[in-house]
This record gives C-alpha cells, structure tokens and sequence, in this order.
C-alpha cells in the first residue's frame, strides 16, 4: 500500500465505510485507472498487483528477488 500511495498520492482501496474498503481489501479490488498512473511504467504497475495479493503465500518474498 505504501509504494501505491508514494507513487499515486492515493490509497490503493478506498471506500464510503471501513467495511466497503476491507471488502475490497479482501477481493483485491484496485485500479490504476486514476491519472497519477498515466506515466507510471507497467513495471511498477505490475510490482504493486503483486504486493497487493491478498493471499500472502501468493505474495513475493524477499528470496525471490535476488
């Protein structure tokens, strides 16, 4: 969330109760559909989803990346 938001100036799940927004934490509903994303590279788009996966056996780990 917090690379989402340095990059966008946004959060990543947002929502009009706590509820709305932890239903779609769990779903894993989130865009890059906003215009801070526009000259944002695929690269970084794809990192984030990737951070962004709900499941943490399905997240990167930290010995995946070397």
């Amino acid at each position: 969330m917090i690379t989402y938001i340095l990059l966008s100036g946004l959060p990543p799940f947002n929502g009009q109760s706590d509820q709305e927004i932890m239903r779609k934490v769990r779903s894993g509903q989130f865009s890059f559909e906003d215009k801070a994303w526009q000259n944002i590279s695929e690269n970084a788009k794809g990192f984030i989803t990737q951070l962004l996966t709900y499941k943490k056996d399905e997240r990167p780990t930290a010995q995946q990346a070397l």
